[in-house]
């Protein structure tokens, strides 16, 4: 069988039914069959076109050959020579059309009727490319699933919270990659005015640029050397809204990885700010262990520790609290065609009692009259206002001073919320 086939089905199988990013899998399995780099580089491509058009690819399975129950055995032989045959071309049409037949047949499949036959699922790979080709109810909850590549319950849950139209337009951009922006890092030394810059980024706002270039964002050298930070537009603004801060304290808490921390260092540092970061897990967030050595910030300091563990790394209340929690974090869904597949919608209630007891936590640090700041990178109505109204409820020392939901098809292209409270 082919190498880039064998490979691409399993890291598939393994990546949707552990629910994992599937770089994970393929990783160990590109060494385990002696993937070339070419061969690595095919796969991935296949890889990342089957989750590009997961929903497609499992109607497909469903409309040529109509199954009793969910197979994913079955719609990730027919996706793939789908995508192969349609889209990419990795593997040559009649090999794959084999392997096809050859992995059929392991289920008995009858080629000698018509709906099993090669020629109708050619006849799909070529001519149905379309939603209602398929004979799918347009303007239904799997109509724009398949459409946008959406899970049906993500397309519901968006819809409920916001306006119906809102909600499509949310979707529509998922379909699309963000657009992609960073900042001066103002801790290195200035940016030359070389063609890399100008060629490669427009300038948005005085040291915020929108990158323009064909190759991928992160091989550009400015990236990789660290001369420019990677952020939304949607940080420039909450950044714009926070406090003046001076001889004070201030802590940021990471329960995921984010680089926010970066543009939000820059604002306030100061030999006399003394600055606190914390993160769950110091390891995954490895730029923190080298960045106060390579910037020689001297009174920047980092911990570990879970938000019910505070007090052991924090000595005093601080002037200002920015909570960034564990989150469903659905901005990825953007830039990653496999995490909202592999998502586990069963976990967000976990994941809200976590966020709401981050905030909770955090809340005895905050001064009187201090800020504490709660931001997520998702849009769930139960990860952002919900979450803010239910705080409010059990901590009347704190008010509202603004929040903001970030939609995907706003002119700032994020996906964000933010929200700033104050210490009456």
């Amino acid at each position: 069988m082919n190498k880039i086939y064998d490979v691409s089905s399993k890291v598939l199988k393994q990546s949707i039914t552990n629910c994992e990013d599937y770089f994970i899998s393929f990783q160990q399995l590109a060494k385990e069959n002696s993937l070339d780099e070419k061969e690595r580089r095919l796969a991935i491509i296949l890889i990342n076109s089957f989750f590009r058009n997961y929903y497609f690819c499992k109607e497909v399975t469903h409309f040529i050959v109509p199954l009793k129950e969910e197979n994913l055995d079955i719609v990730i032989i027919v996706g793939l020579y789908f995508c192969n045959n349609a889209l990419v071309k990795v593997i040559d049409e009649n090999e794959m059309e084999g392997i096809l037949k050859e992995e059929l047949l392991k289920f008995n499949f009858d080629f000698s009727k018509e709906e099993h036959s090669l020629l109708a699922l050619k006849g799909v790979v070529r001519e149905k490319r379309k939603t209602n080709d398929l004979k799918v109810r347009k303007g239904s909850p799997k109509y724009f699933s398949i459409k946008y590549n959406l899970p049906e319950w993500f397309y519901r849950m968006v819809v409920k919270h916001y306006d119906k139209d809102a909600g499509i337009k949310t979707c529509r951009e998922f379909a699309h990659l963000p657009r992609q922006f960073a900042s001066i890092n103002t801790f290195k030394a200035p940016v030359p005015n070389d063609e890399n810059l100008t060629k490669n980024f427009t300038q948005i706002s005085e040291g915020t640029y929108e990158y323009t270039g064909k190759a991928p964002f992160k091989r550009n050298e400015l990236v990789k050397n660290k001369n420019v930070i990677n952020i939304q537009l949607a940080y420039n603004d909450l950044l714009s809204k926070l406090p003046t801060l001076s001889h004070r304290n201030y802590a940021i808490y990471l329960g995921i990885k984010s680089y926010f921390y970066l543009p939000l260092i820059s604002k306030y540092y100061k030999d006399y700010n003394f600055t606190t970061i914390i993160t769950k897990h110091l390891k995954e967030n490895y730029e923190l262990l080298s960045i106060k050595r390579e910037y020689n910030l001297k009174s920047l300091y980092f911990s570990e520790a879970s938000s019910d563990g505070f007090a052991t790394v924090i000595s005093k209340k601080q002037d200002l609290f920015i909570v960034f929690p564990s989150s469903s974090e659905f901005e990825k869904g953007r830039v990653n065609p496999d995490y909202l597949i592999t998502f586990d919608s069963n976990k967000l209630d976990e994941l809200i009692k976590g966020e709401l007891a981050d905030l909770e936590n955090a809340a005895p640090f905050v001064e009187e009259k201090g800020t504490l700041v709660y931001c997520v990178r998702t849009l769930g109505k139960k990860e952002t206002t919900e979450i803010i109204a239910q705080f409010l409820e059990k901590h009347p020392e704190f008010e509202l001073v603004e929040d903001k939901q970030y939609l995907p098809y706003e002119e700032e292209n994020s996906l964000f919320y933010y929200a700033i409270l104050k210490r009456k």
